[in-house]
């Protein structure tokens, strides 16, 4: 079991990790940081899934590291002769994008499958003749498939909503979860007093809200999206929403009629216009894969966005959008995004959730007094000095205007959902500068648990 635990993304979740005893009594804790464990046949040896500072690493047994990676590590699993550990590996942070790995007692690791466009659950077939696991390739529902160790792959079942792998008996009987994804997005207009239902698609990200409160934008992931997903400007007045293009979308230009388009797939960074235009590539010039984040300077010149150069890990960096080459402004393992108002800092964190603000122009950074670990920045304020936070594991969202230089924190406003049922990881919520407005939005979860027999 895992004490103290935290929700990531994509049902990872992270916290301490503790031995319960059947019989009933006190956990008694063994490991921090841990996100994911697995007994081995014998039920004497752990595999576990730790976190450190820049890399998740697989374990087997606790302290023997078998693999690392700067993405992260989901679902492993012993095979029933505790030879060999089989795992989703996702080369992308937060994103669940992957393919299904092998890795032996001596660490040598083998890719089983293609990419897929999001995996979550894995389990061994009773014979440890083949990996069964749970998938999707361009964005329809979930399925079942099996590979074997040397790569030959099958479909073993599909059905009308997203399959998730939970494990699989001895005798073969399968335990799989039936789930049904949506996002609820709600809004509030400047100068109204009553929300709006802003809903649309079933499984969407918001990542920008324009300064007047009047439009934002959105990914969705769902059924239909493709392998890439697809970027929609939607307006809070509840009209309906218009398809940018393919990608991840994050921040527009500071004039509107440009949003920051990352495609995961092919590492590529595409400008997307929000009227009438065609799309712009930005040149990659020695980045070698994308992060998850990206907006625009105040100049509306340059973006800053999250990438690393091969043999390096992530940071953040400025590229012009005219060209040239990306320029780091942070340490390696630091990164972020959000930009002040003159241009001059940047919001950067590491995955322990320290957060400090970074000079754009070169120097030490700055901590930020009175910002918690748990704290969610979701942005700057009218000026340089201050920013929007909330805690990301209350229901209640209180958001707080937080002064960077001085700490203190005054409330700016409070949220609540309507309706919490099935809530799945933190609320995200978007506001414009003055804080009179404001879009939000959650994933609700809800599932059937199921246990198919006959599966072959």
């Amino acid at each position: 079991m895992l004490l103290n635990s935290r929700y990531l993304f994509h049902f990872v979740n992270q916290g301490t990790l503790a031995r319960m005893p059947l019989a009933g009594g006190v956990p008694r804790e063994m490991l921090e940081n841990v996100r994911e464990a697995d007994w081995g046949p014998d039920g004497s040896k752990l595999a576990v899934v730790r976190a450190d500072k820049l890399r998740n690493q697989l374990e087997y047994p606790i302290g023997k590291v078998l693999h690392t990676t700067e993405g992260y590590v989901s679902s492993p699993r012993v095979s029933p002769n505790g030879d060999m550990v089989a795992f989703l590996e996702h080369p992308i942070h937060g994103d669940s994008r992957g393919f299904v790995m092998v890795v032996d007692s001596g660490g040598q690791t083998k890719k089983l499958t293609e990419d897929w466009s999001g995996e979550d659950g894995l389990a061994w077939s009773p014979g440890g003749d083949e990996v069964w696991f749970t998938a999707t390739k361009t964005g329809e529902a979930q399925a079942l498939y099996a590979v074997t160790l040397s790569g030959k792959q099958r479909v073993v079942t599909r059905a009308p909503v997203n399959l998730r792998l939970q494990d699989i008996s001895r005798n073969g009987s399968v335990l799989l979860t039936g789930s049904n994804y949506s996002t609820p997005i709600a809004g509030l207009r400047p100068g109204e007093t009553k929300e709006r239902d802003l809903s649309w698609l079933n499984w969407v990200l918001i990542t920008d809200l324009s300064p007047d409160g009047e439009s934002f934008i959105f990914t969705e992931f769902g059924q239909g999206s493709g392998a890439n997903y697809a970027i929609y400007l939607s307006k809070t007045d509840g009209s309906p929403a218009v398809r940018l293009g393919e990608g991840y979308g994050f921040g527009r230009s500071p004039d509107g009629k440009w949003v920051v388009s990352i495609l995961f797939s092919s590492n590529q960074i595409v400008l997307l216009p929000t009227g009438a235009g065609e799309a712009k590539r930005l040149e990659r010039l020695g980045i070698e894969q994308y992060g998850y984040g990206a907006s625009w300077l105040p100049d509306g010149k340059n973006i800053v966005f999250i990438g690393k150069e091969p043999g390096h890990t992530h940071r953040s960096y400025v590229q012009s959008v005219d060209g040239g080459s990306p320029r780091p402004v942070t340490p390696e393992g630091m990164w972020g995004f959000l930009v002040s108002p003159d241009g001059k800092f940047l919001v950067a964190r590491n995955r322990d959730n320290k957060q400090a603000l970074y000079p754009l122009s070169g120097g030490e950074p700055r901590t930020i007094p009175g910002l918690d670990d748990q704290d969610r920045v979701i942005r700057w304020g009218p000026d340089a000095q201050s920013l929007y936070v909330y805690h990301d594991r209350e229901r209640l969202i209180k958001v707080y205007k937080l002064d960077v230089s001085t700490g203190r924190k005054e409330l700016a406003r409070e949220i609540m959902p309507a309706d919490p049922a099935g809530i799945l990881g933190p609320v995200n919520v978007l506001l414009t500068p003055d804080g009179k407005g404001y879009v939000y939005a959650f994933n609700r979860h809800l599932t059937d648990l199921y246990l198919v027999k006959g599966l072959r």
